[in-house]
């Protein structure tokens, strides 16, 4: 969204591969953004504390020296919702990702139900052609459909997923506009 970091974090990411673990955070969209990995809180050894930590600008607390570190990438993410990673844009997308939450807000007051949970939001991405379609008959005018393709395009950019991601990243990149 407008004035975070996200785009930049997720391209130095994907720029300098093995350069850096993933983002430490909660911050879901790492999970779902071509080449990078979100390294959660409650994934890692003394998560909290390090976070606790760095707030209050104190010393972090000792860490261990082995171990395995748990993340979330977007071939985890898309195996455990059963979707190709291409398709996972257009699951953030349905899902109220920071670009999106204001048009699905808008929907949802105009009464589109959104699907309970990211199995039934992944079932609904891959069942339309378009994730946009899902919403079209919720929005007033042309003004605002042009404003949900411009989103699913920044969306999409976004998440750095380009057509060579996969044959359902080729289909999705026909519907998004060229800037």
């Amino acid at each position: 969204a407008e004035g975070e970091a996200d785009d930049l974090i997720g391209r130095q990411l994907r720029t300098n591969q093995g350069r850096y673990i993933g983002v430490f955070g909660n911050d879901s969209d790492f999970a779902v953004a071509h080449g990078c990995r979100l390294v959660a809180y409650e994934l890692f050894p003394l998560g909290r504390e390090v976070l606790q930590a760095v707030w209050k600008c104190q010393a972090l607390p000792q860490l261990p020296q082995t171990g395995a570190l748990s993340c979330w990438s977007p071939g985890l993410l898309s195996e455990a919702l059963g979707v190709e990673e291409a398709q996972l844009p257009a699951v953030a997308l349905l899902a109220g990702c920071d670009l999106s939450r204001q048009i699905l807000n808008r929907c949802e007051q105009r009464g589109w139900v959104q699907p309970s949970g990211f199995h039934e939001l992944a079932k609904v991405a891959v069942a339309t052609q378009s994730p946009t379609n899902e919403w079209e008959q919720y929005l007033r005018d042309e003004g605002e459909q042009q404003e949900l393709q411009e989103v699913w395009s920044r969306v999409w950019r976004s998440y750095g997923h380009g057509p060579e991601c996969s044959e359902v990243g080729r289909t999705l990149a026909e519907v998004v506009p060229d800037e």
